[in-house]
């Protein structure tokens, strides 16, 4: 058995990318615990996550950004000539999938449905919905990220032969102590520990950061909120700082792994407002730092929080939520701690790597 991986482009944000993630705790823990053949076909401006000793990195002639479609068309052709099972990021590999030969194997993950992007005009997003049912069409496994997007791919496309392979985290190694490190970032940006509210998110509208900066300002408060991304030039941004008041902290200059788990180690509370399940991998490291978390009332949000997560579906009912956490936030010990033992127990790259382990096995022709 020997598995290709296909769909890696050039990375631009370590931190903030699941797939390089993914790709790194996966393939690594597949080599050396189960022995199995690796080979990443990827951008040729590619850079591996870390050390990645016995993987087999094959360029692409083409890059993701500047051609993606030549480039997943010439990494499914070199994926075929050396592996039995090809796993493609994303759904273009899908598109060219009449390349393979019967006696290989596709998967095609799935971790975001790309046709809501507010970017995508209406022509862009009819033609991603035939993209997409190409893909499914040709996958011998469609792999999700969550149950919810299950259930939608089902009922949408009428999927047969999909799988739920969560992603995983580690744990935040900043929790519990102080460092030089932490109170110098925290000094910083004039913060005190487990006193102020925090998001990390991409800036647009998807992610429901004017409702949060709305409800976050409809009382008083005794925390700041502060807002980790970047401020992009578009009429999204330039909305939310001008609603955003003085308590209102923007930080767009912190993209590593580090800073970001010392700003979540640190906070009282944690804001997601993922509304299409596009975000999940945040909502987890905000679970592996036991952070009382203040969740957009979704169905993707309950699946990973059940019981354990504040719902909001208004600025006034976060409004209320903060009033309550502020008031008394060691109410919500609980909340945090069942967080945290689900990424102890099942959100793990370790847990990840077995149920990939037992898919490709069962799927390998051998």
């Amino acid at each position: 058995m020997k598995i290709a991986f296909i769909g890696m482009g050039k990375i631009s944000k370590e931190s903030r990318d699941v797939r390089q993630n993914l790709l790194y705790e996966v393939t690594k823990k597949l080599y050396h615990q189960y022995n199995t053949p690796i080979v990443i076909v990827c951008d040729k401006e590619y850079k591996p996550f870390g050390e990645m000793e016995g993987i087999e990195f094959v360029p692409s002639r083409y890059s993701q950004s500047q051609n993606p479609l030549m480039f997943y068309y010439d990494s499914l052709q070199k994926a075929i000539k050396c592996s039995d099972i090809i796993y493609s990021f994303g759904f273009w590999g899908g598109v060219f999938s009449f390349l393979i030969p019967c006696n290989k194997k596709l998967i095609t993950a799935i971790d975001r449905i790309a046709y809501q992007s507010d970017k995508n005009s209406k022509l862009m997003r009819i033609l991603l919905k035939l993209f997409y049912a190409r893909a499914f069409q040709k996958s011998d496994v469609v792999v999700c990220n969550s149950y919810a997007l299950e259930r939608y791919l089902i009922a949408s496309y009428q999927l047969k032969n999909t799988k739920v392979i969560e992603y995983g985290v580690h744990i935040n190694r900043h929790l519990e102590h102080q460092n030089y490190q932490s109170t110098t970032l925290l000094k910083h940006y004039n913060l005190i520990p487990k006193s102020y509210h925090l998001i990390i998110a991409p800036l647009k509208p998807t992610n429901a950061i004017d409702t949060m900066i709305q409800g976050y300002q409809r009382s008083s408060r005794h925390y700041p909120l502060v807002i980790v991304g970047k401020l992009h030039k578009s009429l999204y941004c330039k909305k939310l700082k001008n609603i955003a008041n003085l308590s209102v902290i923007f930080i767009e200059d912190r993209e590593k792994k580090e800073d970001l788990d010392i700003l979540r180690a640190n906070a009282t509370s944690y804001f997601h407002g993922d509304s299409v399940g596009n975000d999940a991998h945040a909502l987890l490291q905000a679970m592996a730092s036991k952070r009382i978390i203040l969740a957009h009332d979704t169905l993707f949000n309950r699946e990973f929080l059940g019981e354990y997560g504040l719902y909001w579906r208004s600025p006034n009912e976060l409004n209320e939520l903060i009033k309550k956490v502020e008031s008394d936030p060691v109410r919500y010990h609980h909340y945090t701690q069942s967080n945290y033992k689900k990424i102890i127990t099942y959100y793990n790259w370790r847990e990840i790597a077995k149920r990939y382990y037992k898919l490709f096995k069962a799927l390998s022709p051998l």
